[in-house]
């Protein structure tokens, strides 16, 4: 996967996506890349894609900072 890929991908689904796109890339260099996807293999898909942002970051022990006041943009019609 190039690195254009990946940024595509994360710009499109988020932090979310690292897990799953790290699961690919090793199943591709441990020779996988090739055969086909199991049962587990689409349960374990799942699981990674249907982890949050939160979830992630609290496997890793990381406390992102609180979410910051937006101000909403107001446009004289």
């Amino acid at each position: 996967m190039t690195p254009a890929a990946i940024l595509a991908a994360l710009l499109q689904f988020g932090p979310t996506i690292i897990p799953l796109i790290s699961k690919l890339v090793a199943d591709i260099k441990a020779g996988k890349g090739q055969t086909e996807a199991t049962p587990e293999d689409w349960a374990e898909l799942n699981r990674l894609a249907s982890l949050s942002a939160e979830s992630i970051y609290s496997q890793l022990g990381i406390t992102p900072p609180p979410p910051t006041a937006s101000t909403p943009v107001v446009t004289a019609s």
